[in-house]
């Protein structure tokens, strides 16, 4: 099965999409449990989405005055340079500095390996 689509999209339910659920669920299951870094709370679906649609101004605002609301964030997909402020804002609510600093570094590196 090919799981690299010629046109690029994905839809809902179809084998890319399935696959990319699948490897997301398994990076973060030996993330939770093989090297045992954190635990995952899940919490009731509260009606606060984060989406691609928002604009960056919007979204840090959500992240920043509803960060414990929201419950579904679709805010990214290829465009995560052009949102990186809204990215950064998120792990900063989410993580320690050293992670920071780990995500930080990573984006730099990525940012300037593509120019």
């Amino acid at each position: 099965m090919n799981y690299v689509k010629k046109n690029h999209e994905i839809g809902r339910g179809d084998a890319t999409w399935n696959a990319d659920q699948t490897i997301l669920s398994q990076k973060i299951g030996f993330y939770l449990n093989i090297l045992n870094r954190t635990k995952i709370f899940q919490k009731p679906y509260q009606g606060i989405r984060l989406d691609r649609s928002q604009s960056s101004t919007t979204l840090i605002d959500l992240v920043e005055n509803k960060f414990f609301n929201l419950t579904d964030y679709h805010a990214l997909h290829s465009n995560f340079l052009d949102r990186w402020n809204v990215i950064y804002s998120l792990l900063d609510k989410m993580f320690d500095d050293n992670l920071q600093e780990f995500f930080l570094s990573y984006y730099n590196e990525f940012k300037r390996a593509i120019q």
